[in-house]
């Protein structure tokens, strides 16, 4: 079993614009298209990623083979991405992609899991409060735990803007 973070103000979802932080709404945290990681920003200057991003990286792989990818799968299209399945933490990794080794060759095949969070990842109908269920509801159906980070307290100023677009 593992424990996962998911750190709210590095997060991408919601296909919705690429500056993630001029636009914070009820179903997104930017980006018009899921990506493992994106770097610099226009507006943060700061790199982010959607949450396989975000698990990924904390099952050791290097941000650098992130960039710019949208799935686990898509590393078998680089001839850049050197990933040694020794290096990672595997129990975090297969969560996510089954890693497999033909003539020398690695290949990255997403799993069921990933697939599912890639949907809820990017699905710009729900909102951000719905994907964080889904996401938690999803690893613990396969036996893992998720821990929310929030420093910038992003999810609070969600929560108001909930709220005040619902006032009658």
């Amino acid at each position: 079993m593992a424990e996962l973070t998911l750190n709210i103000n590095q997060w991408l979802c919601g296909n919705y614009r690429n500056d993630r932080e001029a636009n914070i709404g009820v179903n997104h945290f930017g980006n018009n298209e899921g990506q493992l990681l994106k770097q610099n920003h226009p507006t943060s200057k700061e790199h982010s990623m959607c949450c396989i991003g975000q698990f990924l990286n904390q099952a050791g792989i290097n941000e650098k083979y992130l960039i710019g990818f949208g799935q686990p799968s898509d590393f078998n299209h680089s001839d850049e991405v050197e990933i040694d399945p020794e290096s990672i933490n595997r129990e975090i990794s297969d969560i996510f992609v089954d890693i497999t080794e033909e003539d020398n060759e690695i290949n990255f095949v997403d799993t069921s899991v990933a697939n599912d969070l890639m949907e809820i990842n990017d699905d710009d109908l729900t909102t951000v409060f719905h994907k964080i269920k889904a996401i938690r509801n999803k690893l613990e159906e396969n036996g893992h735990t998720l821990k929310i980070e929030d420093p910038k307290g992003e999810l609070d100023t969600l929560r108001a803007m909930v709220m005040e677009s619902t006032k009658i």
